[in-house]
């Protein structure tokens, strides 16, 4: 998950206070929840931060159902080029300018936890991605 301004964006990108997220689940790990769990986790953790996530995926790809399950909807094309569309999230956060006191490198993720460094620790719990959902 990052932020990123408009002369730098990704495919994903809506505005420069809106990060955009980017996952992935390999092959042989697919379709066992893995990829539910790690973006429920990251939706909870940040959901106080941010008024949004965005994300890019391809059209056709199965991820598309999972992120309209969790409350994503199409926000438009990423780009006639990219065959991708750009899906966002809103979410309660913050309403002021990412710039104007959170910045995007106050969310840091070490190994499997998500930190938040404004406060005093872990902002989620760990996912084990070998167990089963």
């Amino acid at each position: 998950m990052r932020l990123f301004k408009e002369d730098e964006k990704g495919y994903g990108y809506i505005d420069d206070r809106t990060p955009e997220l980017g996952m992935a689940v390999q092959p042989e790990y697919r379709g066992q929840g893995i990829g539910t769990a790690l973006l429920v986790c990251l939706i909870k953790s940040t959901e106080h931060l941010y008024t949004g996530i965005s994300l890019s995926v391809v059209v056709g790809n199965p991820a598309e159902r999972l992120y309209a399950r969790l409350g994503f909807e199409v926000a438009g094309d990423a780009g006639e080029r990219s065959g991708s569309i750009t899906m966002k999230k809103k979410m309660a956060g913050r309403s002021k300018s990412m710039r104007g006191g959170l910045e995007a490198d106050s969310i840091k993720t070490s190994g499997d936890e998500i930190h938040d460094e404004r406060s005093s620790g872990i902002t989620d719990r760990r996912v084990n991605p070998a167990k089963k959902l």
